[in-house]
């Protein structure tokens, strides 16, 4: 959807494809948002190293939950000292935890990291993260270079390594990664910010290998163990039930989670369904709109494309499901920035949503 000085949004409202341009929006789900907002009073208050569980079935919004997570804790009204939040998504095939360290190193943002772990005493720090972060700071664009590959554990030239910054060693193994990111967690607790590591679709370490699953949550829990305050991480896991997500957490995170609740995202009923439609729509509004709510659907329209959902095809109210059923109607209807009828809305769907679930 391109828009136009005419268009009722300043961009789509549909997309189902979670980003930050998107992640202040909250739609509807007050339930869930008040869970989000206590993970977020939580860190507000204590020091102390977290983890949160996040389940909810395919399509319900997980990831975009995450993100939006993140913006509430990057906000530094709630936190004098700030919280870096990292987003993250589980590889589909681990090896080892240097593939979950490549993903958290890529993601995170390094002159932040590097100012935070230049306030630290050296003699706090592992040597080669200590140099690492003083040639962000102050080196040459090949050096930063350098460091940067070193850090994301590629495969710089030693020689190279040696010369220009004084790092004496790659990172190639989980030990080596795992100090590494213990180094930068450290850093930021002693500067009292919080480093918030959020990992989307965590559920694939249930087909990791035995030995390869045994080091990734290893590693997980020797950064917990050696970072007692100021770190925390919330994992997403697709599942239909929390006893089935809960068992995807072992023993030695598990204790992690303590009696705390995890964050849920249920399925929504109608009358949710389409609170969540129109903040979406209020969201992607230009400044000076003040239409109805529903535009250019009808709020008749809007009813009948949720019940043709739900109740003729048998689909489930996720924002997945919602936002693709309207982004169908809006790119057919014959005049979408005017009015789109109740009439017109289903005529569109049944060709699709009904012959789907007879066939």
């Amino acid at each position: 959807m391109q828009p136009n000085d005419d268009d009722l949004f300043l961009e789509s409202p549909f997309s189902n494809v979670a980003g930050q341009s998107s992640a202040k929006c909250w739609a509807g789900r007050p339930k869930v948002h008040d869970s989000l907002l206590r993970v977020k009073r939580a860190l507000s208050r204590m020091t102390d190293s977290t983890l949160d569980l996040m389940w909810a079935s395919l399509g319900a919004g997980k990831t975009h939950t995450l993100l939006h997570l993140a913006s509430l804790l990057e906000d530094r009204s709630f936190s004098n000292s700030g919280t870096i939040a990292v987003f993250v998504e589980m590889p589909e095939q681990v090896r080892n935890f240097v593939d979950v360290y490549k993903r958290i190193i890529s993601a995170s943002p390094l002159d932040r990291l590097a100012e935070i772990i230049g306030n630290c005493p050296t003699s706090k720090l592992l040597d080669s993260v200590a140099r690492a972060a003083n040639v962000i700071r102050h080196g040459n664009v090949a050096q930063r270079q350098l460091v940067t590959e070193w850090l994301a554990a590629d495969r710089p030239l030693l020689k190279d390594l040696r010369q220009l910054t004084g790092i004496t060693q790659r990172i190639e193994e989980d030990i080596a990664a795992t100090d590494v990111l213990c180094c930068i967690a450290q850093a930021c607790a002693l500067n009292r910010v919080r480093l918030l590591i959020l990992v989307d679709e965590f559920q694939r370490i249930g087909v990791l290998k035995p030995t390869a699953q045994r080091k990734v949550l290893s590693c997980l829990r020797s950064v917990y163990s050696r970072t007692p305050s100021y770190f925390s991480m919330v994992l997403s896991i697709q599942s239909l039930l929390e006893e089935n997500a809960l068992k995807f957490i072992p023993p030695e995170l598990a204790t992690l989670l303590g009696k705390k609740p995890t964050i849920s995202l249920p399925e929504m009923d109608q009358p949710e369904a389409k609170e969540f439609l129109i903040g979406r729509f209020e969201f992607f509004r230009r400044g000076h709109y003040a239409g109805p709510a529903t535009a250019p659907f009808d709020s008749e329209a809007v009813d009948a494309v949720l019940h043709c959902i739900h109740d003729d095809a048998g689909m489930a109210l996720n924002p997945r499901e919602i936002l693709q059923a309207f982004a169908l109607v809006y790119s057919q209807a014959e005049h979408p920035n005017e009015r789109i009828t109740a009439s017109e809305a289903v005529e569109i769907l049944r060709a699709t949503y009904v012959t789907r679930r007879e066939a």
